[in-house]
């Protein structure tokens, strides 16, 4: 083969090569892209079965809780008592720190 017909059939291998290659990456990318979709969508459903709207707490509900403060109704607003009160209504609500949050 002579110098000109070797330089067209490389430069004819790299133009189709390079050709292919762009389609299999769009082929990848579209395929990444539909299972990242397919993904979120998954996430959204199995966040969404879990999530367990609660009633909110009663007047009396309230009061009992704040009842069982250390020092009763008037104790949970002294100092950090507060907090406590917070942790206990989470508590009845069966979440706090480590369940379906991470605030710490």
């Amino acid at each position: 083969m002579n110098k000109e017909d070797i330089n067209a059939l490389t430069a004819y291998w790299h133009r189709e090569t390079n050709y292919v290659n762009g389609k299999v990456e769009e082929a990848f990318k579209t395929a990444q892209d539909h299972a990242y979709a397919l993904g979120v969508a998954r996430g959204k459903e199995d966040a969404n079965a879990r999530y367990e709207p609660r009633p909110p707490l009663s007047d009396d509900r309230i009061v009992k809780i704040a009842e069982s403060m250390p020092d009763g109704m008037l104790g949970f607003a002294k100092g950090w008592g507060w907090i406590q009160f917070v942790r206990a209504v989470e508590a009845d609500h069966g979440i706090g720190v480590g369940e379906l949050n991470d605030y710490q």
